[in-house]
């Protein structure tokens, strides 16, 4: 009996560990620290689309370079005024950051 309780905490613990590291990689990935403080635009002809959760994004080729734009949640794309018709592949898009 002992034996399984020691096994068990192992166990827990381990999991406990890998929660940390995925907590640590979501608010990497959901942090802004990396954006610049200068208003950034990047223009270019719209070459695939595809919008949904958990981010749409917009791939743009700019001088002959593939950019991946992401786009908000569709609620959120829906409450700005974005919408799929205004994203047409062969399209030219503009995007800014910061948004405004």
């Amino acid at each position: 009996m002992e034996r399984f309780f020691e096994r068990r905490g192992v166990i827990v613990l381990f999991a406990l560990v890998a929660c940390l590291f995925l907590v640590q990689g979501a608010w990497a990935h959901h942090g802004w620290g990396w954006a610049t403080d200068e208003q950034f635009e990047l223009t270019g002809t719209i070459i695939e689309v595809r919008l949904g959760n958990l981010h749409g994004e917009v791939t743009l080729e700019v001088g002959g370079e593939r950019w991946v734009v992401e786009v908000g949640q569709p609620w959120r794309d829906e409450r700005a005024g974005l919408t799929a018709e205004q994203l047409g592949v062969g399209q030219v898009g503009a995007f800014r950051w910061p948004p405004g």
